[in-house]
């Protein structure tokens, strides 16, 4: 069974999610339901919404449930496997008032899966250049967030999820190694 199946997923929804290891005040929950809701509103049943996260969700879900949006969006704690959930996204979203890094950006663009986050993430820095499109200010509407995630989805033919998996390789674990190693060679080179 695939993770769309297990979670209820139909073949002709788009799944967007924010997937993280918890606090939803920082990671804007509240934020991601009002676009869950603006969504609904512009395409009603087009849209399924996950949120992954080991935090306390009876306020977000409630706030789902006045929007009418509750049926739509799912709630799981932290995964196993996160990459399979990734991978079932059609964007990864992280609308977050504050993120020191994020890595499950780069986990997400690893995974071939778009996304599109707040440029409070500081793994926007990675995307800022290169995808602009794909970093929002923090400041932006909940209906700004839904046209472009909109946008980003009605691009079916897109390549954009290949193009970021391949694009985010240069910033693994080995690749950020190697150039350390390099700037450290280069720092003794001078020094002698």
């Amino acid at each position: 069974m695939s993770t769309r199946d297990a979670l209820g997923v139909a073949k002709d929804e788009k799944l967007i999610g924010l997937v993280t290891s918890g606090n939803f005040a920082k990671r804007n929950v509240m934020g991601f339901v009002e676009m869950a809701a603006e969504l609904q509103r512009r395409a009603p049943g087009c849209y399924r919404f996950l949120v992954v996260g080991k935090d306390k969700a009876a306020e977000y879900q409630q706030q789902a449930q006045d929007a009418g949006v509750a049926e739509r969006i799912i709630w799981r704690s932290t995964m196993p496997d996160v990459e399979t959930v990734f991978g079932a996204l059609d964007l990864f979203v992280l609308p977050a008032h504050i993120e020191e890094f994020g890595l499950v950006v780069a986990e997400a663009m690893a995974c071939a899966t778009p996304v599109l986050v707040s440029d409070r993430v500081g793994a926007s820095e990675l995307l800022a250049d290169t995808y602009p499109d794909l970093v929002m200010n923090h400041e932006a509407s909940s209906a700004e967030w839904a046209g472009r995630m909109g946008m980003l989805l009605d691009q079916e033919e897109t390549a954009i999820g290949g193009e970021l998996a391949n694009y985010v390789q240069q910033y693994s674990y080995i690749a950020q190694r190697e150039k350390l190693k390099e700037s450290l060679q280069r720092l003794a080179m001078k020094v002698v």
